[in-house]
């Protein structure tokens, strides 16, 4: 059976197709737009009409991606872009008329689901998992089926940057501001003994990769970076980079294109203070985050 998982974050809308197998699925087709559904909400509370506009035009694309293979059953979620949002009824009600069944999803459920095919991968032991999304971020701790800690954060490059980082490139006074923020939120991550292996996955763990390995373009990332190490010096130095560069120095094939530009040092100075907290020298990239949860619950109702 062909299958379908959609994962409308804050700043992307993903989307990954899969075909299922005796043990599991083989991966079709994925892919993200940067429609960045939470634009302005930091200020406002609610979805603006060109986030709306964009999202819906996204949507429409994805409807045509499912449709091309054939996706006979699919599933689809949204985070913390409408997680709380006053008007988030207007993107479900919209993306209902387009043939989604979308379910805004908690904290402790998106970690759930981040934490599926990563554990699955790198277990049998206890690993931990961190995803960073445009407004929060997700640590989850556990071996494969168990989870035993999990806390969602209200960390994210979108909610940072609308937050702290006012001018282009940030001056000192910003980027301090923002690294504070980002230990005082950590204050409430889970413990980790230091032998657990961290996993980074998803957009801004990939997207830091392929800048530290001057990769422009996100299927080759994809296909370099998985189970490889980002160390604190190539996160740290690629911080500094980026911090000291205006938005379009920053720009980076697909890997780091203008609606990442944009968010990527407060995504960057995250992972920087995740490794920093947990006094580690290095994590391992993972793209399989979300999206791959949904897949690997389908696969098994099917």
């Amino acid at each position: 059976m062909r299958i379908g998982a959609v994962d409308l974050g804050s700043n992307t809308l993903k989307y990954a197709v899969a075909q299922t197998t005796a043990d599991g699925f083989d991966l079709l087709d994925e892919g993200e737009l940067f429609v960045r559904v939470s634009e302005g909400v930091e200020r406002t509370g609610r979805l603006g009409l060109g986030a709306i506009r964009r999202t819906f035009e996204g949507l429409d694309h994805v409807r045509s991606v499912l449709a091309e293979h054939g996706v006979e059953r699919e599933v689809a979620v949204a985070t913390a872009g409408l997680r709380g949002v006053e008007n988030a009824d207007v993107v479900v009600r919209g993306a209902k008329k387009r043939g989604f069944d979308f379910t805004i999803i908690d904290g402790d459920r998106e970690a759930e689901l981040s934490f599926v095919a990563p554990s699955k991968l790198y277990g049998p032991g206890r690993v931990a998992v961190f995803d960073i999304g445009g407004r929060s971020t997700e640590i989850t701790v556990g071996r494969a089926g168990e989870i035993e800690r999990r806390v969602s954060l209200p960390l994210g490059g979108v909610r940072l940057t609308e937050r702290f980082l006012p001018n282009d490139p940030p001056t000192n006074v910003d980027v301090e501001a923002l690294r504070r923020a980002v230990r005082d939120a950590l204050a409430e991550a889970p413990e980790l003994d230091p032998d657990v292996p961290l996993i980074g996955v998803a957009g801004t763990a990939l997207a830091l990769f392929g800048h530290a390995k001057q990769i422009a373009f996100m299927r080759e990332v994809i296909h370099h970076a998985e189970g490889r190490r980002l160390t604190v010096l190539e996160v740290n130095q690629s911080l500094e980079k980026l911090r000291a560069q205006s938005l379009e120095q920053r720009y980076l094939g697909d890997v780091i294109p203008p609606r990442r530009a944009d968010v990527i040092v407060a995504g960057a100075a995250i992972v920087a203070g995740i490794l920093a907290h947990y006094r580690r020298l290095f994590f391992t990239v993972s793209s399989r985050g979300l999206r791959y949860g949904l897949l690997d619950e389908l696969t098994r109702l099917t």
